[in-house]
């Protein structure tokens, strides 16, 4: 953020420590050298690094609009169209605001919206990852077509969400070293009105909050053989991790995956094409019990 010479002063006069320009600062100097914004907001992750030459900026400024944009279905006007039949949110930034972490509800009656709550059940599916419900898939969905939108657009028969998800905090006395004492809390979920059939008692769950989506390009950036020799490091230090080794959908190949809570994807590519598809656009509904039809009106467009 600039800062004119007359509100410099006045700050200086108030005791106010005062940002100094960007170009003012040396490059080693800078908290993330040729690639530190100039603005010091809360859209300053939001914004392209200063490095990028003008088609990787209209690239970044596109996939910008895209993370903003709000989908609908056919025929409303009021966005994109390709949302549901089941899914969590309309748009990318509905999760991830501002390009940040998601948020947990305020309260015990407010749905998840940025958590969202992955399943399987025992085994694995063909390549090696964890076994999706019959009924549900990998992940449920809590948001469905309601008939109409905001605008009372008509859009088609009733498709309802796969369930309602709250969170329950239970809370534990915990007293520090020093005698401090202070309250911790952990997580239940609390899964309600199920619409296709019961879970199970054999599924398993995972709560997933959503993560920030700024610096990917640069994590994507780094080597395998970079990954690897890190890992080795931390392994030798006691580190129990390990790196994750997932299937690459799009160059069909086992790859390092890199994304995600658990590193469940090998590339930028793959994660979007997953969130979109599970979050946004849930384009296939499963055959369990009570399942509807789904009309024509329902099916995900493609991507312009």
């Amino acid at each position: 953020m600039r800062v004119s010479a007359g509100a410099a002063a006045i700050a200086l006069v108030s005791g106010l420590a005062v940002p100094a320009q960007l170009d003012e600062i040396p490059v080693a100097a800078r908290s993330a050298g040729t690639f530190t914004i100039d603005r010091i907001d809360r859209y300053a992750y939001s914004e392209p690094a200063p490095v990028l030459d003008y088609r990787q900026r209209e690239k970044f400024l596109r996939g910008r609009h895209h993370f903003n944009q709000k989908w609908v279905v056919f025929p409303s006007l009021g966005g994109d169209w390709g949302l549901g039949p089941t899914f969590i949110t309309d748009r990318c930034s509905g999760c991830h605001v501002g390009g940040g972490r998601g948020d947990t509800p305020k309260s015990a009656d407010q749905q998840l919206l940025s958590v969202l709550v992955r399943i399987s059940i025992p085994g694995e599916d063909e390549h090696g990852a964890p076994k999706p419900h019959p009924n549900y898939g990998d992940q449920i969905q809590n948001q469905g077509l309601m008939g109409q939108d905001k605008d009372a657009t008509y859009l088609g028969e009733r498709v309802p969400q796969e369930a309602y998800l709250y969170i329950d905090w239970q809370e534990t006395p915990t007293t520090f070293a020093d005698g401090e004492k202070v309250m911790l809390r952990k997580p239940r979920l609390r899964v309600e009105k199920l619409k296709f059939g019961p879970l199970g008692p054999e599924v398993m769950y995972s709560l997933r909050i959503a993560v920030p989506t700024f610096g990917l390009g640069l994590l994507e950036a780094v080597s395998e053989a970079d990954i690897l020799a890190i890992a080795e490091r931390q392994k030798a230090q006691g580190v129990k991790g390990r790196p994750n080794y997932v299937w690459d959908a799009i160059g069909k190949h086992v790859a390092l995956g890199r994304f995600g809570w658990k590193s469940n994807q090998p590339s930028i590519r793959q994660q979007i094409a997953a969130a979109f598809h599970a979050d946004v656009r849930q384009g296939k509904l499963p055959t369990g019990p009570g399942r509807l039809r789904v009309s024509a009106a329902w099916q995900p467009a493609r991507t312009r």
